[in-house]
C-alpha cells in the first residue's frame, strides 16, 4: 500500500484510523480500520462488521428513478494496511427467486442477479475499477477508462465470498490495495457507486 494507511468510497477522507466516504448527494460511509484481516467467508459475522457503520438509503434507477429501493441493501467498509474489505447485505423478500446461473470468471452480468461496484480512486467520475459478483460468487471486473468505456480485458487480483440464507444473499469482498491505482497520501477522496 502506498504511503501509510487509507482508503475508500465516494468521498473518502482518512482521519486517525478511520476512512470516511461521502457519496456526493448520497449517504456518508465511514470505513473502519482493522488490524487483523477478515476471514473471507461471506458470513459477515466478525465483530468488525457489526461495529462498522453501514449505508442503506439506496434509490432505484429503474423502474422508478429516485424511488426508495424495493429491496434493502446495506454496505459497510473495513480496511487494513494492505486491503479494502466491503461487506454487502442483499436482503430479498423472495429469496427463492434469486437468479444465479454462472460460476465462471467474467460471467454474463446481464443474466444473473448481481452486485456491481465502481471505485474511482481519483474521484474524476471517468476512470476507475468495476467489480461484479453474483449470488454464486462468480466474479467479473474491468477498468473504467472513460465515460461509458469499460475495458473487460483487465483481470484484477481480488476475491469474494458469498453466502445465501432465507433473508437473501451476502457478499464479502477483498480488494488488495496493490490491485488499485490511487494517489499517494493518507487523505483521499474516492468515487463509489453500487448497483444491485
Amino acid at each position: 500500500m502506498k504511503n501509510g494507511s487509507f482508503l475508500f468510497l465516494l468521498a473518502f477522507v482518512l482521519a486517525g484510523g478511520w476512512v470516511r466516504a461521502q457519496a456526493g448527494e448520497g449517504d456518508t460511509l465511514t470505513a473502519l480500520r482493522i488490524e487483523t484481516p477478515i476471514r473471507l467467508d461471506g458470513l459477515l459475522d466478525e465483530p468488525a462488521w457489526q461495529q462498522a457503520p453501514r449505508i442503506s438509503n439506496f434509490r432505484q434507477v429503474e423502474p422508478a428513478e429516485g424511488a426508495p429501493a424495493s429491496e434493502r441493501t446495506e454496505v459497510a467498509a473495513l480496511f487494513t494496511q494492505t486491503a479494502l474489505y466491503l461487506g454487502i447485505w442483499c436482503y430479498d423478500s423472495e429469496p427463492a427467486k434469486i437468479t444465479a446461473k454462472y460460476l465462471e470468471r467474467d460471467f454474463d452480468v446481464d443474466a444473473d442477479d448481481i452486485l456491481a461496484i465502481a471505485l474511482s480512486p481519483f474521484n474524476d467520475r471517468r476512470t476507475g475499477f468495476a467489480f461484479a459478483v453474483n449470488p454464486n460468487g462468480a466474479r467479473a471486473d474491468g477498468l473504467i477508462e472513460g465515460i461509458e468505456r469499460l475495458n473487460l480485458d483487465w483481470n484484477g487480483v481480488w476475491d469474494v465470498a458469498v453466502k445465501r440464507n432465507p433473508q437473501g444473499w451476502f457478499a464479502e469482498l477483498y480488494l488488495p490495495f496493490s490491485t488499485l491505482r490511487y494517489r499517494e497520501g493518507e487523505r483521499q477522496t474516492w468515487g463509489f457507486n453500487i448497483q444491485r
